[in-house]
């Protein structure tokens, strides 16, 4: 509904992004890599990139926070 053309996703997990950048599969990122695939399908540009998460303060606190009210909103 933003109608954004264009993304920069940066990830904490470098085994994800470089599955992603090599575009290859693993029976353990099956799923995940499934849902990028469909996501990326809606821009025209999307990149991946590697971020440690102790640069990632703020970012992997507000994952930890939308994580834990969706597991309490399925209870």
């Amino acid at each position: 509904s933003l109608k954004l053309t264009h993304i920069w996703v940066r990830s904490d997990s470098q085994v994800l992004v470089r599955a992603i950048d090599r575009n290859r599969s693993s029976s353990e990122l099956h799923r995940v890599l499934s849902d990028i695939t469909g996501l990326t399908s809606s821009f025209i540009f999307c990149f991946f990139s590697f971020i440690p998460r102790n640069s990632n303060g703020p970012a992997d606190a507000l994952a930890k926070v939308c994580l834990a009210n969706f597991v309490s909103s399925r209870l």
